[in-house]
């Protein structure tokens, strides 16, 4: 009797003695049963770039070619540039430019010219002058009461545009005044745009 009752106890002692240890390991965390100790670190990296102003600007095609027509007589004043009023429906100028959406800056727009010559005559540049507007084709305002004279440099004092917006366009119309006296011939010239980042 006394066996069976050591017996029994030691088998027991033996069981409880082995399923400690699994009892134990059901308790730790996944952390502790993954040998993961200690706290956690990080480091945060730094990411750069830096990115160039780029400004974009286009012209309709009529504005690359300015025609005040033909036979037109000395001693004529505002003679219209034959693209003023092209849209028949709306009056509208065929003259513009617009900054393209391309650009990530707004634009200030600029013009000069140079005289027209036939020959050694000239038509001094003087006698051509502009009005533009940013909104509408057909303002009012773009009229030769309301214009300014082309000249030699850019004219930075009277802005095509100023802080032209991404994507819009600005319109503009020409005038001529010929001099009395002006010699017979085919008067050619030219005008630049020049669109810069506005500041």
């Amino acid at each position: 009797m006394i066996k069976r009752d050591v017996m029994i106890l030691a088998l027991i002692f033996m069981l409880g003695f082995g399923l400690y240890p699994l009892f134990t390991r059901l308790g730790q965390s996944r952390s502790e049963m993954s040998g993961i100790t200690g706290m956690a670190t990080s480091q945060v990296g730094n990411i750069s770039a830096g990115i160039a102003t780029f400004l974009s600007c286009s012209w309709s095609n009529d504005a690359l070619n300015i025609s005040f027509g033909s036979n037109l007589n000395p001693g004529t004043n505002d003679t219209n540039a034959t693209g003023n009023y092209l849209d028949a429906t709306t009056t509208g100028t065929a003259y513009n430019v617009t900054v393209d959406t391309l650009s990530n800056t707004q634009a200030n727009i600029s013009m000069k010219g140079e005289n027209l010559t036939s020959g050694a005559n000239k038509i001094g540049l003087m006698n051509v002058s502009w009005a533009s507007n940013t909104t509408i084709s057909n303002s009012s305002n773009m009229a030769p009461t309301l214009s300014t004279r082309l000249n030699n440099s850019f004219d930075t004092a009277n802005w095509l545009a100023a802080n032209e917006a991404i994507g819009s366009t600005v319109h503009y119309r020409f005038w001529l005044d010929i001099p009395n006296g002006t010699v017979a011939g085919s008067y050619v010239g030219n005008y630049t745009q020049q669109c810069q980042a506005a500041s």
